[in-house]
């Protein structure tokens, strides 16, 4: 029976295990890495994507670091205004708002643009809501039914994709659910980059069960086209990070000292290690 590639939609009758990596397969249409999670919904909100995650597990300190992740927001809104996909009638959709810095962001920009977000943590989303945006949890029934009446005409996914059990899938019903969208624009990592090549399993972005999809630049060539969208950018994204983070990476050690001053949570430091990408897809008939 074939298989769906969770990150280029190909069918595919077989698919190679990656040396060296227990449980993970790789497509031979556009060599992206696949792995699998047992957890349902419920359970990676509660288990995986709980207050921890925020604090400690996947990031240090997020809200502490609020103005670091604002920076790498706009200078995405700086990216995508070149397009001009944020018209005053502009409604966006943003899959995994997380505390809603992204959505902030876009207010400040024009109050007038309409946002939605999707958020699996309950932790992150009670946040977002406390400031005002609208967001939705995936568990819901009702999920599609809201994507509908919003009818988004921009998705975007910043560092979501590689969390997604069924990238292709899932990415797959918001875009059918969302008939006005003009443009597509996501970060998620790189696998076919000499970093993951050559660290496999200790590449830093390998850790399963949050993240579980490893996209090639290929993979979004293949999927985009299947619905009649174009890649119009693509390139390696670096990002700015505080200083705390590459500080607790260094001196694990020193981590309960460091976290006193709040002050290396405010201090970017910015890094391209050519292994995340940053594709925007627009629909042909709109780019023409």
């Amino acid at each position: 029976m074939k298989k769906v590639c969770q990150n280029c939609g190909s069918k595919i009758e077989t698919s190679l295990k990656v040396p060296g990596l227990e449980g993970v397969f790789v497509c031979l249409e556009c060599e992206g890495w696949m792995a699998s999670s047992s957890l349902s919904l419920a359970e990676l909100s509660n288990q995986v994507y709980d207050e921890t995650y925020f604090n400690g597990k996947e990031y240090i300190n997020y809200q502490a670091s609020d103005a670091v992740q604002r920076l790498n927001f706009r200078r995405k809104i700086s990216l995508l205004d070149q397009y001009n996909f944020f018209s005053k009638d502009a409604r966006i959709l943003e899959i995994g708002s997380a505390t809603g810095l992204f959505l902030d962001e876009l207010k400040k920009k024009d109050k007038s643009i309409q946002t939605m977000g999707i958020e699996i943590s309950q932790y992150a989303r009670q946040i977002a809501e406390k400031k005002g945006h609208r967001v939705l949890t995936p568990e819901s029934s009702e999920l599609f039914e809201e994507i509908r009446k919003f009818n988004p005409t921009f998705i975007c996914a910043w560092d979501v994709w590689e969390h997604l059990d069924s990238s292709v899938d899932t990415v797959t019903q918001y875009l059918n659910s969302s008939p006005e969208c003009q443009a597509v624009a996501l970060t998620t990592v790189d696998v076919s980059a000499v970093i993951p090549k050559r660290k496999k399993k200790k590449w830093r972005q390998f850790h399963p069960p949050s993240h579980l999809n490893y996209p090639s630049r290929r993979s979004f060539v293949l999927f985009f086209k299947k619905y009649d969208y174009e890649v119009i950018f693509q390139k390696a994204y670096g990002m700015y990070r505080p200083l705390s983070e590459y500080l607790f990476a260094l001196c694990p050690i020193l981590r309960s000292w460091l976290c006193r001053f709040k002050i290396l949570y405010k201090i970017p430091i910015y890094m391209n290690l050519y292994d995340i990408q940053m594709v925007i897809a627009e629909k042909k008939n709109d780019h023409q």
